[in-house]
């Protein structure tokens, strides 16, 4: 498990230039605007940002995807997609106890940790970015957080106010999956040192213990 850098540009993307498989070069260009739209946020990426980092002609963008916007509703659906992914292995195995919500909330970790577009492209979002995409929480979050948040009801203590407490600690682990922790002198540690992930690890634990059910 490493940590992205934002900073660094994105994997080549010469196979764009490959007029042979669409495909292929459609996801290609898919992966270099996400990058640039978790990295700087909508409003600051241009459609000759991102055709100059792909290596086409900005027409191309226009022509696969319709332009900026639509490649960003599609790198936000890809980005709920390999969410969905995650949510299935997770509701397999999920079980409404403690070691269920630990379960939950680990995998979110990882998968954040794994795939840095999905917190980094939804921090941007509350701040207001892509503010004119008015739908965008309605597309995605209606895809991703009802089972989510049925499973956490499942498992909390009936005092327990299921959706704040899976907000709550899904920020947490976002923010964390972002920049880590400070030292108290502001040093920064990574999120992927193994001493400090296995602290953020050990505090989820005692965390949903405090909210699940005893029985």
């Amino acid at each position: 498990m490493t940590e992205s850098n934002p900073s660094k540009a994105p994997p080549p993307a010469n196979s764009v230039h490959d007029e042979s498989g669409g495909d292929a070069a459609d996801d290609q260009l898919l992966g270099v605007a996400r990058h640039l739209f978790a990295a700087l946020g909508y409003d600051e990426v241009s459609t000759q940002m991102i055709s100059d980092a792909a290596g086409v002609d900005p027409g191309t963008v226009t022509e696969r995807y319709g332009g900026k916007r639509d490649l960003y509703l599609a790198a936000m659906q890809r980005t709920t997609d390999e969410w969905l992914v995650e949510q299935e292995l997770i509701t397999s195995r999920f079980t409404p106890d403690a070691d269920g919500l630990f379960f939950l909330f680990d995998r979110l970790l990882v998968h954040c940790l794994e795939h840095p577009e999905l917190p980094r492209l939804w921090q941007h979002r509350r701040l207001s970015d892509a503010s004119d995409i008015t739908d965008l929480e309605e597309r995605n979050y209606a895809r991703m957080v009802p089972q989510t948040l049925a499973l956490v009801r499942s498992a909390v203590r009936p005092d327990v106010d299921a959706e704040v407490a899976l907000w709550t600690v899904s920020w947490s682990i976002m923010c964390y999956a972002q920049a880590g922790l400070p030292t108290p002198q502001g040093m920064r540690r990574p999120p992927n040192d193994p001493a400090m992930l296995s602290r953020m690890r050990a505090h989820l634990r005692w965390h949903v213990r405090t909210m699940a059910r005893q029985d």
